[in-house]
């Protein structure tokens, strides 16, 4: 029952149900850090300001590979690669939080990510809507939006839960296995199960 309701309308979309999950995992990773990012930046030394700075990093880093990632993906035949792709690099981005020795060296990771992660967001949005059920394209947009939410709320919690029981290493380290999880779990799945296009081609 809960599994139904958090994918509302599109748990019966195969195709959706598919990207819902892998980018389940990827949206409750990302969110372990967002509620506490400010106190790890000054763990490595920096303040308000330089958790603002390095914020906006992944922030312009992501505005820049947005626009390249879509008109790269618009030439794929299989966008689900690109999107596997992006999520395995997110976790070697997250792993090198663990290395992080300096914010100049915090603001490069962090803008790394924007760019991995924006890239592939334009092919995730174009593969998800072609697989959209007919009259029902709101009802899966509405799945996904809740879907966001909730693993929100869940990630929030836990990172907050896993820094305060262990360290923040453990944090990035569980993270990057989620994303290594999303990916795997997208790479197997067959490139049959989803419409390449709004007209409907595999």
């Amino acid at each position: 029952m809960l599994h139904r309701l958090l994918l509302l309308g599109a748990y019966k979309n195969p195709a959706l149900k598919t990207l819902l999950v892998a980018d389940a995992l990827l949206l409750a990773a990302e969110a372990m850090l967002v509620p506490i990012y400010a106190v790890f930046v000054a763990e490595v030394g920096g303040d308000i300001l330089d958790a603002g700075i390095t914020a906006s990093a992944l922030a312009f880093g992501a505005g820049v590979a947005s626009l390249a990632g879509g008109k790269y993906a618009d030439g794929l035949r299989d966008k689900k690669q690109l999107i596997v792709a992006c999520y395995a690099l997110t976790a070697l981005g997250f792993l090198l939080f663990t290395t992080i020795t300096s914010i100049w060296y915090l603001a490069a990771v962090q803008a790394g990510l924007g760019l991995v992660r924006a890239f592939a967001e334009p092919a995730f949005d174009a593969l998800y809507s072609a697989n959209l059920d007919k009259n029902r394209e709101a009802q899966g947009w509405a799945a996904w939006e809740a879907m966001a939410y909730f693993v929100t709320a869940f990630g929030s919690v836990a990172g907050a839960a896993i820094v305060s029981a262990f360290s923040f290493d453990t944090l990035f380290t569980v993270m990057a296995i989620m994303s290594v999880v999303s990916a795997l779990y997208l790479f197997s799945v067959p490139k049959s199960r989803f419409r390449q296009t709004l007209d409907g081609r595999h």
